[in-house]
């Protein structure tokens, strides 16, 4: 593991305005949230990373992420500082390391100069804590971790594996992956799922005084499902050659359909850059100016070192698919709102499907989107990514799909774990091996 090298790390740039526009609306959501917090006019409900925010929204409860917050440290370099704190108390250097980070930040005390810093996304303490077990294993624990800390109350939903029977169950749902990765599940998982969303509920009503207006959550998923068609098609015109926006912004937007889901603020900028990228495909413009290669990158992406995705620029590669910023776009009706929060976000994530909706979805991927080959940012310090998904998402793109994949091992907030020149070195390899195999000659590969 390489020594932090602060000067190494740089931000990308990043062709749409909607993009640049991330950031200081990240800073704004945070200050809104302290500001409800210290005035006592909302409460504020931590959640792990891919939970039902829409029936906080309605209920007029403000959602926060410390995993999102754990990436903007990353995003300002205060990640190592925080997780310096935990691993002082004994975190081992293979754990999550946006848990190490969070809890970094709840346990520390810092000097002026990264309170300071910290000052533009500081974390409002929570009044309510909710975990979602369907995806990472860690995320209860963290979450009553934090709890116990705050000393509020804790609530888990829970989300069933889906077993391999279900591929042939008549009965189907469309999941967050659209009518081209439709995987099968049973009833009896969707009524499950839909008792532990009212099960939330009534827990919020409990600890709030708060009553859910089924109208008004209606309205909410609403604009969650306006949001989710407006990334949709963005992901669709991806698919055109060139592609017109780059896995840099892409990364970037998720912020919005992550924190924001069920605001009229995310539909109102996705639809700001969905009209931007029109453009951009109506004029032939590209993400790079001249495109010569596709790829996709899979993975958490380096927060600390977004200007990686314009590495690959000078190659002409641009990143025209990635699983991270698909992962929360979902079909959604209001007017059946539960049903569909609960397929979103309980029933079609990979730790829920079968190898073969995993492979199907991957070829799917590849053949649409024009494919020559795949990065996996491999996160060594996540079980999930390094030893449940990568593994058979590899095994599909190189197997199923005849792609080359270049496994790059890192971190998503960690500077410790990027090695640039080791990392460097290996792309610049890779992207050799894609010109003699697509073009016949390396004579392009370096740059040149």
């Amino acid at each position: 593991m390489s020594e932090p090298n602060e000067t190494k790390t740089s931000r990308s740039t990043k062709a749409l305005d909607a993009s640049n526009q991330v950031f200081p609306r990240l800073i704004e959501y945070y200050k809104r949230a302290y500001k409800a917090k210290s005035s006592g006019s909302s409460q504020i409900v931590y959640h792990t990373g891919n939970d039902p925010i829409e029936i906080d929204y309605a209920m007029g409860l403000i959602p926060m992420f410390p995993e999102n917050f754990s990436a903007a440290c990353g995003a300002v370099q205060l990640a190592r500082t925080l997780i310096d704190v935990s691993e002082s108390m004994g975190a081992p250097e293979d754990l999550c390391s946006y848990f190490k980070t969070h809890y970094g930040f709840m346990k520390g005390t810092f000097p002026d100069g990264v309170n300071q810093a910290l000052k533009r996304i500081r974390l409002p303490d929570p009044d309510l804590v909710v975990s979602n077990k369907n995806l990472c294993r860690l995320h209860p624990l963290w979450m009553k971790i934090a709890a116990e800390h705050y000393r509020v109350p804790y609530f888990s939903m829970d989300a069933p594996v889906m077993p391999p029977r279900y591929q042939k169950n008549e009965t189907a749902f469309e999941g967050l992956w659209g009518s081209h990765y439709r995987y099968q599940v049973g009833r009896e998982a969707l009524d499950y799922c839909v008792a532990q969303l009212e099960e939330y509920i009534a827990f919020l009503e409990a600890h709030t005084g708060r009553r859910m207006d089924w109208d008004r959550l209606r309205e909410v998923v609403a604009r969650a499902a306006e949001l989710n068609e407006l990334f949709q098609r963005i992901l669709e015109l991806r698919r055109t050659v060139p592609c017109p926006v780059g896995g840099e912004d892409l990364n970037t937007l998720v912020f919005f359909p992550v924190c924001l889901a069920g605001t009229q603020e995310a539909v109102d900028v996705i639809r700001a850059a969905l009209t931007e990228i029109e453009e951009r495909v109506d004029a032939g413009r590209g993400a790079v100016p001249e495109e010569r290669f596709r790829l996709i990158f899979d993975g958490i992406p380096p927060w600390f070192n977004m200007g990686l995705f314009n590495y690959f620029h000078k190659f002409g590669a641009v990143s025209v698919e990635e699983a991270y910023p698909r992962a929360w776009v979902g079909r959604l009706d209001p007017e059946k709102p539960l049903e569909s929060l609960a397929i979103k976000y309980m029933l079609s994530m990979n730790a829920t499907a079968t190898y073969s909706a995993v492979s199907e979805r991957i070829q799917d991927r590849v053949r649409t989107y024009r494919v020559d080959g795949a990065i996996l940012w491999n996160l060594r310090t996540c079980r999930l990514v390094s030893c449940i998904g990568f593994p058979r998402v590899q095994t599909s793109f190189e197997q199923d799909c005849g792609v080359p994949v270049l496994l790059l091992d890192s971190d998503q907030v960690d500077p410790r774990r990027y090695n640039e020149a080791l990392v460097l070195g290996r792309i610049d390899a890779f992207m050799e091996m894609l010109e003699e195999r697509k073009y016949g000659g390396a004579g392009r590969a370096s740059g040149a």
